[in-house]
């Protein structure tokens, strides 16, 4: 069941249960412009119908598709068959640009004559009760793409199975994370960030999207991945104590004020986790013979 109202000309709300809400948006998909697509989480199924037409407009023209962690939750014995599954549906299409974004849960679709801003991840599920707004007005959509799409593109990280790539991103990781461990100065002391704040906390996930593509493009490569692996595995641990609601970093997070750390254990512990993946990111280079 699909129902809509008008909210003002050329917009209007969307609103399905058990029926897309996106339909009227995939129907324009024909149209020549470039598509842009923000959504937490897309289709890794070539039967998917959706999809399909996505695909079939990357034929013609760029499709910039911002995406969250594409492995995320996926189960180790299935991920190599994502891996592939998504480099060949996505990444060796030149037309297509997919990107990664910590906290990405946002689902706006937009062309240059239409643009869907609601709750409906870009599949042909359509089995939730979703809403969204339909938007045609083309000066509305232009101030849409420079907001969201613009400004976000520029703190994604490129998704990329390539072995150059792979260097130069290696090469920011190891600065990202010696940043995080801060500096160590002549007399042994060592400057660190305050690990509870939120610019550290986006900079451990911002590392942590790197390390799922770096660890994604090692399997694909089939090189020895058992150290980005276990890299990638320890800093997904820490983000999750992070988010604990019921974990003393996610309290500091939401009262910075109150100083909840007098016994500075948990910071040192923090520390040392962030180091062993600067190691294990170090030993995936040695054994796969890797110069920066």
């Amino acid at each position: 069941m699909l129902k809509e109202f008008s909210l003002s000309d050329k917009i209007k709300l969307v609103y399905g249960n058990n029926s897309s809400t996106l339909q009227e948006f995939i129907d324009n998909l024909n149209q020549d412009s470039e598509l842009y697509l923000s959504t937490y989480s897309v289709a890794n199924d070539k039967e998917d119908a959706t999809l399909k037409k996505v695909l079939d407009v990357a034929k013609k023209r760029k499709v910039h598709l911002l995406i969250s962690k594409f492995l995320f939750g996926e189960k180790k014995e299935k991920r190599q068959e994502k891996i592939e599954l998504f480099a060949e549906l996505f990444l060796k299409n030149r037309n297509i640009s997919v990107y990664s974004l910590p906290r990405l849960h946002s689902k706006v679709y937009l062309q240059k004559h239409i643009c869907y801003i609601g709750s409906e991840n870009f599949n042909d599920w359509g089995k939730n009760i979703e809403v969204g707004v339909i938007i045609k007005n083309e000066d509305n959509i232009k101030k849409i793409k420079s907001l969201f799409f613009d400004s976000l593109l520029k703190d994604a990280v490129r998704i990329e199975f390539d072995k150059n790539y792979m260097v130069k991103s290696l090469k920011v990781l190891i600065n990202d994370l010696q940043e995080l461990l801060g500096t160590e100065y002549a007399d042994g002391s060592i400057s660190t960030p305050a690990f509870y704040d939120e610019d550290s906390f986006l900079s451990i996930e911002k590392c942590s999207n790197r390390l799922e593509i770096l660890y994604a493009t090692a399997g694909y490569f089939k090189m020895d991945e058992e150290d980005i692996e276990e890299a990638f595995s320890s800093i997904d641990n820490l983000l999750f104590d992070f988010r604990d609601p019921y974990g003393p970093f996610f309290f500091h997070r939401r009262e910075p004020h109150i100083d909840h750390y007098s016994d500075k254990d948990d910071f040192d512990a923090i520390w040392v986790r962030i180091d062993e993946i600067k190691d294990c990111v170090i030993r995936f280079l040695g054994k796969n013979k890797i110069t920066l």
